[in-house]
């Protein structure tokens, strides 16, 4: 692990940037962007990174975690042959206006994570901090889930705005991962079930990890913490909040 290192997480149209010294959180902030025109992103990053002078520390590693729903994971025999383009497009279509089709290797699972993101992100970014280490949130996610406690059953929920990423391990291996849309908390607990019933885990000895991430609020939290305890399939599950997650995911990736 570096002795310093700057996370910064996108979920647009939020961006936050999270300080580490020695593995310990220092300082944060975030920015909400209006992201229709580059020449306003730039001007209000740039003002913004300015007034956080945190920010702009000489730091040993910088690295930049990018949500985003649109994601695949495909063994590396078949990226292989093929390609980013043509994975995505099978999965998803054609890639929409101002964003690129990109994709990150995890070496630990023989996989690929192909995703696309906003061309603003890279753009700004890689002038910012020429050192960046740029990938999706799910690679970050999915290094850190794999680093510990992964033997026993455990479930990740990750939750932005309207949206989340449902991952589940067990033994060591990955035996789930998907994004769903959500209106309430009651979607979230829906699809967690559903989920854990597919693949027959149900009653299960282990954990489920809630994420607050970038856009849910905390009354999303609260609402899943209160009715989890009520839905008697889920008994068997401990419920967990950890804190700074995909912050701390980062430094996995270095």
């Amino acid at each position: 692990m570096s002795t310093s290192h700057l996370t910064i997480e996108i979920a647009e149209p939020e961006v936050r940037f999270l300080s580490f010294q020695g593995g310990e959180a220092i300082a944060d902030c975030s920015i909400h962007l209006d992201v229709s025109n580059y020449s306003t992103i730039k001007e209000n990053l740039n003002k913004f990174i300015d007034q956080n002078s945190f920010i702009s520390d000489d730091y040993d590693e910088v690295s930049l975690s990018i949500a985003s729903k649109k994601s695949s994971l495909v063994p590396n025999t078949i990226f292989d042959e093929s390609s980013a383009n043509d994975i995505y497009k099978l999965c998803f279509g054609e890639c929409e206006s101002n964003k690129s089709i990109n994709y990150n290797r995890i070496a630990e699972l023989s996989i690929v994570n192909v995703f696309c993101h906003s061309d603003w992100i890279k753009r700004f970014f890689v002038m910012r901090f020429p050192r960046v280490i740029m990938q999706h949130e799910g690679s970050h996610s999915l290094r850190s889930i794999l680093s510990s406690n992964s033997f026993y059953l455990k479930t990740t929920v990750i939750l932005h705005a309207d949206f989340f990423q449902l991952t589940i391990v067990k033994r060591k291996q990955l035996e789930f991962y998907s994004f769903f849309d959500y209106q309430n908390h009651e979607d979230v607990l829906y699809h967690l079930l559903f989920a854990l019933q597919q693949k027959e885990f149900v009653n299960e000895e282990g954990s489920v990890e809630f994420i607050q991430a970038i856009g849910c609020s905390n009354q999303t939290i609260e609402n899943i913490e209160r009715d989890f305890a009520k839905i008697k399939d889920l008994n068997t599950l401990k419920l967990i909040k950890p804190s700074n997650f995909i912050a701390n995911s980062q430094l996995l990736c270095v």
